[in-house]
């Protein structure tokens, strides 16, 4: 029976690591996003699709003037990705 007790406490340390190990990995994706996130909010996706060579038009039209692909006027985000 005395053999049991080291391999209980082995693996009781096995998975107190793993479980450190995956709240390590948390952090860090949580981390992440959180820096993700700021730096889209910082950039302008109509420069960013110019910049490219990509035809922005007046309406928010991407590509061709009757693209149902648009950009978003309130936040900026691109619609319709389907197309």
């Amino acid at each position: 029976m005395k053999e049991g007790k080291p391999r209980r406490r082995n693996i009781w340390k096995a998975t107190q690591a793993l479980l450190s190990l995956v709240q390590s990995f948390s952090e860090s994706i949580k981390d992440m996003n959180e820096k993700i996130i700021g730096w889209c909010k910082k950039q302008n996706p109509v420069q960013t699709l110019r910049d490219f060579g990509i035809e922005v038009f007046n309406g928010g039209r991407i590509g061709k003037k009757k693209s149902s692909l648009t950009i978003s006027k309130k936040n900026g985000a691109i619609k319709d990705w389907k197309t």
